[in-house]
């Protein structure tokens, strides 16, 4: 995916010199091993040091340069780095991985090699191939795709019908190993193969061989007789050469699609100057993305500090998926799919497998062994239930909103950090409040020498974010003291990142204050409304169980009783499976009960125990289903662990299982939430008007965010409503739920439900005097503003 415009290219390398090269020697490390240094809150900076401070503008700057005579390029012979793999296990070596990994191509690569000039850091383009991107530029428009279109440059089908790709080992120094398992990672998920070639090769083929640096020219070079993928000293580990076969393969960089704003911003003053044009957005024709979403896990992602000056150059839209960029070793579900769909793979295999089409939905497609490849959140024979979102299953679960007053910390503090930590704090203030965050504790490893002599925390550091949602200040070694106050309306943003073994981390304590004179939209209060008379109930302080077929207020069922066990206890309600503690649940067993809310409030599901039949070909046979507003399920099944946050306690929960299994079963809380600032009822006078917003309304609330309105009018008045925003989102993750008859129930009959794409404004009556919102959304999203009046 790199589409930057290929015009500026040959202009922009002009100006490049090669006379000074990125030079990475042995002797590079954070501190000798052993080497103790005070952690102190009084300590000074310099005590960090081991003695003379590294300057990466002369080794980490592949582009600053001097005004000389140029002289004939010559290879550069870079010293042997540490092995990864002699450091597993030995804690007193002083370059852990995460380490080797933060260093990146600009670091290790030069900017001009025998065969060319690198575009991009790791890409050849051949004169031939510029003219023709140049040629086709003009004369199909200006739509920057992600994968290079052109089909003579993508690798031709062998005897077996599927693409093949002939190569060689140009000398003897190359690590064949890891090219191999490169090499065979594409080949496993997707229809590409790799054939070894004795010789020189009398046709387009890739020639491996250890040249200075690690790069790749862009698909079949079928002019050339032999394409060189170089694999240098300190680049051969299998995450690079991933991306320099894919290169190969015809892709490009993922970060300069044109629909990246969606996802990244690119930060601009954080880039080195003579760097910034590797990160253009495209405008060219001759690359398609065939209709694969931007990926931040993508193999061929720029990682968040390349090129960097001294701050992320890549900061993403949503601050929780920051930890992502860049990070994986490994192909994406879209890195498969986007190759699958280049070469046509997967209309190969549906015709092998004897399909009509490819059965497969959400993303997912249709692999070698006729089954559909089903991308992360996703589950079902066809990939059919959306469970969960595409980035939540890599996500490390340290990353987390913060909406309430709380000491936050570092991984694993007073402990060290431990190397690989990439983490994000979003601290975000209820309305008419602002965010004052006090640190008690702060010590990492100390800063170096960056560009142009300037110190940055390159290799652990904390950056806040406070007036910019992408751009903030960085923090290391003791330059927090203990009681500095940052203090901020809206939101905080925490992000921090480790690389070494060496710092202790961070404390800070989180409160909320009131802001002067500020009032909230609406009336907000407590008075507990009329309840619709239809709904017979028993009160559960604060819930309520109106229908159930499971034994109530009772501690675990005594043995034998089949059916499930319900218990309300200081606010909380207690669910377990039959049997549960004594026996497995029994076969062909069920239950469920209902809730309906006394007041708007929020419930997480703790599933203190949870073990059931596993999925059977993708499908839950035995499970636990959540029935939230408008009917919308969340089926479980085999182990589940993290939490799920309900926006109503407005739902149903039931259990079924089979006649052929049984296990452990399961004991779960339902644990109301008391302190979110949307969950309000707001009383109105006959002719009033008022707005209510979502959280940081008009800026982004951040993910799982969650919302309950009850508007409630004078009898005999109506309310009316109008639904302002962007859009709601993917129906699957994100809705809003208008209960038009004031029931508090949400049932689909009697309410409209606002998802998907152009959705909004929208205009709503209710049919009596009390009107219900819920709110839920997956996505960090600017959410919406909904207007009422009374009529």
């Amino acid at each position: 995916m790199l589409y930057t415009a290929l015009e500026d290219v040959l202009e922009q390398t002009r100006s490049y010199s090669n006379e000074k090269v990125p030079q990475f020697l042995s002797y590079l490390k954070p501190m000798e091993a052993g080497h103790a240094f005070d952690f102190s809150e009084e300590g000074d900076d310099r005590n960090y040091n081991t003695g003379k401070p590294l300057v990466i503008e002369q080794y980490f700057n592949p582009y600053s340069y001097r005004e000389e005579k140029r002289r004939p390029h010559k290879p550069l012979e870079l010293p042997e780095m540490p092995r990864i793999e002699d450091q597993e296990g030995q804690e007193d070596e002083h370059m852990t991985k995460e380490m080797m990994n933060h260093l990146g191509f600009e670091v290790t690569n030069l900017l001009e090699v025998n065969e060319g000039k690198l575009y991009q850091m790791d890409m050849l383009i051949p004169k031939e191939q510029m003219e023709h991107v140049m040629r086709d530029l003009e004369t199909n428009g200006t739509e920057g795709k992600k994968a290079i279109k052109d089909t003579q440059y993508h690798w031709t089908d062998g005897p077996e019908g599927y693409p093949l790709v002939p190569y060689t080992f140009a000398d003897t120094k190359v690590n064949r190993d890891t090219c191999l398992k490169a090499m065979d990672e594409w080949t496993t998920h997707t229809c590409v193969k790799f054939e070894t070639k004795q010789g020189s090769a009398a046709e387009p083929h890739l020639k491996f061989f250890q040249g200075n640096g690690c790069f790749s020219y862009i698909g079949r070079i079928w002019f050339f007789n032999g394409q060189y993928i170089s694999i240098g000293k300190n680049c051969g580990l299998v995450g690079g050469l991933l991306v320099a076969v894919g290169h190969a393969l015809g892709l490009f960089h993922e970060q300069s699609r044109p629909d990246r704003d969606e996802e990244v911003r690119v930060n601009t003053n954080n880039i080195l100057q003579s760097s910034r044009f590797n990160f253009d957005e495209a405008k060219l024709n001759s690359i398609n993305n065939y209709g694969v979403k931007y990926d931040l896990t993508s193999i061929m992602h720029y990682r968040a500090k390349t090129f960097y000056n001294g701050g992320l150059t890549l900061s993403t839209v949503n601050p929780l998926l920051q930890e992502l960029v860049g990070s994986m070793d490994k192909l994406s579900h879209r890195d498969k799919l986007l190759v699958n769909r280049m070469y046509n793979c997967i209309d190969k295999w549906v015709k092998a497998c004897g399909k009509s089409a490819d059965p497969c939905k959400n993303d997912g497609y249709l692999g070698v062994n006729c089954t559909c490849i089903c991308p992360p959140g996703t589950c079902g024979d066809y990939c059919q239930y959306q469970i969960e979102g595409y980035y939540d299953a890599y996500l490390s679960g340290c990353s987390e909103n913060i909406t309430v007053a709380s000491t936050i910390q570092s991984e694993d503090f007073p402990n060290p950090i431990p190397p690989g930590v990439k983490c994000t704090k979003w601290i975000i203030a209820p309305e008419c409040h602002q965010v004052e965050l006090t640190f008690t504790n702060f010590a990492m490893y100390p800063r170096i020498q960056c560009q142009n002599n300037q110190l940055c925390c390159y290799w652990d550091g904390l950056e806040i974010r406070t007036n910019d949602p992408y751009v903030g200040t960085w923090y290391c070694a003791n330059e927090i003291h203990q009681g500095r106050k940052f203090i901020h309306s809206g939101s905080i943003i925490l992000y921090y990142h480790t690389t070494s073994r060496y710092s202790r981390g961070w404390e800070a304590q989180v409160r909320f204050l009131p802001i002067a004179g500020c009032r909230t939209q609406g009336k907000a209060g407590t008075e507990k409304p009329v309840l619709p008379e239809e709904l017979t109930r028993t009160v559960l302080s604060g819930m309520t169980i109106f229908s159930l077929n499971t034994a109530v207020n009772k501690l675990l069922p005594p043995k034998g009783d089949s059916k499930c066990g319900l218990l309300e206890d200081l606010g909380n309600v207690y669910w377990n499976s039959p049997l549960f503690g004594f026996e497995k649940y029994p076969q062909n067993s069920s239950c469920f009960f209902t809730l309906v809310p006394n007041s708007p409030v929020a419930v997480k599901v703790k599933f203190d125990y949870f073990k059931l039949q596993p999925r059977a070909r993708g499908v839950c046979v035995d499970s636990v289903d959540l029935v939230e507003p408008f009917s919308q399920e969340t089926r479980l099944c085999g182990s589940q662990t993290s939490k799920i946050l309900l926006p109503s306690s407005a739902f149903t929960a039931r259990f079924a299982s089979d006649k052929y299994y049984n296990y452990q079963g399961f004991n779960i809380t339902f644990e109301p939430q008391s302190n979110s600032a949307c969950h309000k009822i707001i009383n109105t006078a006959a002719g009033e008007a008022g707005m209510i917003t979502t959280p940081n309304f008009p800026s982004f609330h951040g993910r799982e965010c969650v919302c309950e309105w009850w508007i409630i009018a004078p009898a005999n008045k109506k309310i009316k409503i109008s639904v302002e925003g962007k859009k709601i989102g993917r129906c699957s993750e994100n809705y809003l739920v208008v209960d038009l008859q004031g029931s508090r129930s949400y049932y689909r009959p009697i309410s409209t439900r606002v998802c998907g794409e152009k959705n909004l404004p929208i205009s709503l009556l209710s049919s009596g005097n009390e009107l219900n919102v819920v709110y839920k959304s997956m996505r960090n999203s600017k959410g919406f503003h909904i207007r009422y009046e009374v009529v």
